[in-house]
């Protein structure tokens, strides 16, 4: 059982407190192994994913909560732009012990799409080819999937993919503009002035790019509401209108948790 591992390896962290305490200097890295040490959840979810940020996972995790039933089992999601310690401890153990499926779900932009391909250049195949529902492989021996966000059908879609002569969706690759707020453009006019402006591309045309902080990402990911509230004027959105776009996601995990 890979719980036994993390026993283990909590064992070896504590013998480096000391070193430990030094290179966490702003007590990031303190905040990430008492995370690691308090992650008994794990083992009991359908499924792990990582995504890249904290605000990544504050976003899947509100969205669940509307998505599964109290009776269904959850994905536990797992912010991978922390140092690397929690991140490769978990996957490693998971990816070696193979008890429930993984999944890395990736912004599809340049470090994203980097990623995506650096990971699934080998021994991966197409699990689901449609954007919009969240362009995804498999690999070919182990439940280890790789995915993008789902992209909205609507205007944004633009600065991500295009309809070559046949018809046939294909992407921007590296130059693709969509993180994972992306995915709640167009819901509600107030909400796109608080997030994107307009920004012109190398070459001519323009597109939404974001505009707020790493810091308001998290702010916004934790109330939406309070941060694009007009006082007396302002009429909050619903949780369910906020996140329709990531119905896909939710849609997806079902898929593969219910076929292992």
């Amino acid at each position: 059982m890979w719980n036994i591992s993390l026993d283990f390896y909590w064992s070896k962290i504590n013998n480096e407190e000391k070193k430990l305490n030094l290179l966490a200097e702003n007590s990031r890295l303190k905040e990430e192994l008492l995370y690691l040490k308090n992650i008994t959840g794990i083992l009991d979810a359908s499924c792990v994913i990582f995504v890249e940020w904290e605000a990544d996972k504050i976003h899947l995790d509100l969205f669940f909560d509307l998505f599964f039933d109290n009776s269904e089992k959850r994905p536990f999601v797992v912010p991978s732009g922390w140092s690397g310690v929690l991140t490769y401890f978990i996957s490693s153990s998971l990816e070696r012990e193979q008890q429930i499926p993984i999944i890395w779900i990736y912004d599809f932009d340049g470090a994203g799409v980097g990623e995506y391909y650096k990971i699934s250049k080998k021994w991966f195949s197409f699990f689901e080819e449609n954007y919009f529902n969240g362009r995804s492989k498999k690999h070919d021996q182990k439940d280890i999937f790789i995915s993008f966000w789902p992209i909205p059908n609507n205007e944004i879609k633009n600065q991500v993919i295009y309809e070559d002569k046949n018809q046939i969706y294909q992407n921007y690759g590296e130059e693709a503009k969509f993180e994972v707020e992306h995915l709640f453009y167009g819901i509600d006019k107030r909400l796109d002035s608080y997030l994107f402006e307009e920004e012109v591309c190398v070459g001519g045309g323009k597109y939404k790019k974001l505009k707020i902080s790493d810091r308001k990402k998290t702010d916004f990911a934790r109330n939406p509401n309070k941060c694009i509230a007009i006082e007396d004027v302002f009429q909050y959105i619903d949780a369910t209108v906020l996140y329709k776009n990531f119905k896909p996601i939710g849609e997806m995990v079902k898929r593969i948790t219910q076929s292992i």
